[in-house]
């Protein structure tokens, strides 16, 4: 059954402004302009035709046609004209997997036998932009956060007075001007794949065509879903004819407008309560605690669709007491759990510490249990969340993005948004990164404590990667931490500027492993000077130089001055990035090992007995003094990495000294005159043996 959206053909002359109520105004609507009423009907209770193209994700021309209006003849054509200078496209789409180019939609005039399209209006989408053509006008639309694969998305794109704007779920994503060199003319609308190359795998419903540019209101009514609508060029509820692996089905209106749940819910069979703990925040996610009698009835019903009543009698909860005896806290962020017990419970005193809850219906409240017991786990986990391969050094970023899945036969399993997927071997039950496109291995699981891949593990690789040839060991971080955060081994997330600050934030404690400060290039000469990033190759490089005298001791016998001071000497290094930088400049210090290997200025105090020099030695201190704007170290590496330029951010050598400087005195008005002491001091832009 069709959702129906009453449509109001436009009038040939344009309408007043009075017409059109005051929050359907637009800035680009104009009394000399035709104007179409976007007419508006409640959404029923009824189902949306969806579109499924390319549901295996083999590549295919997968489309259907706009053949013309309900109840009339097909292949009749547009409702109206199709108007090149002012038109809008509305359309929802998701996606299931990205290609080099996904194109989604294609409007142009039918050119004669053989001939190309004299004009064109195309979009196409992929993971961190949207793109539309007019033409050879193409303009780009960049995401804030990259798109997720299996999710609706409503896209509009707008033109008008020479202006493209593009709004995805309501918020405009960007403004651009320009025309195209041969104006749009549109005799025919092509919906999923341009060609068998750039083609489109995933779902749309509800494309629509106006014949003006919709305003931010009518944009959010569409979004929203507080209204239905049909465009007055193209409307979803007409005639469109199917070519290809193309499949329609009805779906609620609701499933497409409410999708977005908060949480969504992964079966696993008996496992201890601290593999259980780990495997659902290893997902983003927390073991299921149920607070109300139908949030059991809930998991119970869930559970019966995977296993048998004597396989899961019981469910782990996420509540637990191990911390301190009788305290029971929730174990993902230690609040205080307000929950309901089972009459007696809790009653094992120390030897029950974790928290289980019985399916059987009788009763809804918790019992205390052994945590090294096996039961069956439920883990609630954020709806929106993307797992990303980091250490895979792969070319595009869609090959490293994933979603999590579980099949009705309760299989687990990670799905790419291109042709690889993380899954359990059906052989050997071991845990592969699998490239379905080429039906080939690319690593396997090495070991994991807790049996599943999520966090920082040694894969054993099948094929080449990262320079890397097999057979080898590398590592990969599969993690569900978005921006701004740190992954720690066990795929828990903390904030990134915790990272290597001397404490402990990480359960596992790996948030201080591995703090590498300084990044050097393949090649690296200490005995030579960085180049000044300001001036010519060949000008001075700036070196700042700072004393503080902290004592001076005058002997005039011997004409000599004893002092001691502490001597800071401050310079860019930009041949090296630096990492893991922390606004407490204290926690940045360079250790010797790696100060031993870094080019530093010397000072030579050529008025000293014995013509000393300073010192980088154990007794200096060097650090990093975090400026300018960090940028992230890429895929590369199985951690997030913040990177800091070198030419940004300078380094400081810090020493005391102790010294004796030879100086001339006059003492014949000795000691009822003012003489300057110098000290002679030039800085030498060439490291000393």
């Amino acid at each position: 059954m069709k959702r129906k959206a009453k449509w109001t053909p436009c009038g040939a002359s344009p309408l007043p402004l009075s017409h059109i109520p005051l929050a359907k105004r637009s800035p680009l609507t104009l009394p000399s302009t035709p104007v179409c009423d976007l007419s508006f009907s409640r959404p029923d209770a009824g189902a949306l035709d969806v579109y499924s193209f390319q549901k295996e994700g083999v590549q295919s021309d997968a489309h259907i046609l706009y053949s013309g209006p309900a109840g009339g003849a097909e292949g009749q054509g547009w409702r109206r004209p199709f108007t090149p200078e002012d038109f809008s496209v509305c359309l929802r789409l998701k996606f299931f997997y990205l290609w080099d180019l996904s194109g989604f939609l294609e409007l142009w005039e039918e050119a004669g036998v053989g001939d190309s399209p004299a004009s064109f209006l195309r979009a196409e989408v992929d993971l961190r932009y949207l793109r539309v053509r007019m033409g050879i006008f193409r303009r780009f639309f960049f995401m804030p956060r990259p798109l997720r694969a299996l999710t609706w998305y409503h896209v509009c794109v707008t033109y008008s007075q020479d202006t493209l704007e593009l709004y995805l779920n309501g918020d405009l994503q960007g403004t651009q001007p320009g025309r195209p060199e041969i104006p749009l003319a549109g005799t025919r609308l092509k919906v999923g794949a341009w060609d068998a190359v750039r083609s489109f795998s995933g779902e749309v419903t509800e494309v629509n065509v106006w014949s003006r540019a919709l305003n931010v209101e009518e944009v959010a009514s569409l979004v929203d879903c507080r209204e239905s609508a049909g465009g007055d060029v193209v409307a979803w509820t007409d005639i469109w004819t199917m070519h290809g692996d193309v499949t329609k089905s009805d779906v609620p209106y609701e499933r497409i407008c409410d999708e977005m749940r908060d949480t969504k819910q992964f079966f696993f069979p008996p496992v201890s309560s601290r593999v259980a703990f780990q495997v659902c925040e290893g997902l983003g996610g927390s073991v299921t605690t149920p607070r109300r009698a139908e949030e059991v009835d809930t998991l119970r019903r869930l559970v019966s669709s995977f296993a048998d009543s004597e396989t899961c009698p019981r469910l782990w909860t996420g509540v637990t007491d191990v911390a301190k005896e009788g305290e029971w806290r929730y174990h993902k962020d230690g609040r205080p759990a307000q929950v309901s017990w089972r009459p007696g419970a809790p009653d094992g005193d120390v030897l029950q510490n974790c928290a289980a809850i019985h399916l059987d219906g009788s009763s809804d409240g918790l019992t205390d249990m052994t945590c090294s017991r096996k039961l069956c786990t439920v883990c609630d986990v954020p709806e929106g969340l993307v797992w990303t391969l980091l250490g895979a050094c792969e070319e595009y970023p869609r090959n490293i993005h994933f979603v999590a899945r579980q099949r009705a036969s309760g299989e687990f399993h990670f799905r790419g948004y291109s042709s690889y997927m993380i899954m359990r071997n059906d052989t050997d039950g071991r845990w592969v990164w699998w490239d379905r496109q080429r039906n080939e291995v690319v690593a396997v699981l090495s070991e994991s404590e807790f049996g599943f891949p999520m966090g920082r593990h040694s894969w054993a690789l099948r094929r080449p990667a990262c320079g890397r040839k097999p057979p080898v060991e590398h590592t990969l971080l599969l993690t569900p931490c978005g921006a701004g955060s740190f992954s720690c081994d066990d795929a828990t997330c903390i904030p990134l500027y915790q990272r290597c600050d001397l404490k402990f934030d990480c359960r596992d404690k790996s948030d201080e492993s591995g703090c590498e400060l300084v990044q050097f290039p393949p090649v690296y000469r200490p005995d030579l000077p960085p180049s000044d990033v300001a001036s010519a190759a060949s000008a001075p490089l700036p070196v700042g130089v700072r004393m503080v005298l902290e004592s001076a001791n005058v002997i005039t016998s011997s004409m000599r001055i004893n002092t001691n001071y502490n001597l800071s000497l401050t310079w860019r290094e930009g041949r090296v990035n630096y990492l893991n930088l922390n606004k407490d400049y204290t926690l940045n210090r360079v250790p010797y090992n790696i100060m031993r290997k870094l080019w530093s200025p010397t000072v030579d105090f050529t008025n000293t007995r014995g013509n000393h020099i300073t010192h980088a030695d154990e007794e200096a201190t060097m650090m990093v003094l975090m400026s300018g704007e960090p940028t992230m170290g890429g895929d590369t590496q199985p951690q997030e990495v913040e990177v800091y330029s070198g030419w940004d951010s300078p380094l400081t050598l810090q020493r005391k000294f102790s010294e004796t400087f030879q100086c001339e005195f006059d003492l014949a008005m000795y000691p009822f005159d003012h003489q300057p002491a110098a000290e002679n001091a030039p800085v030498l832009l060439q490291k000393c043996p």
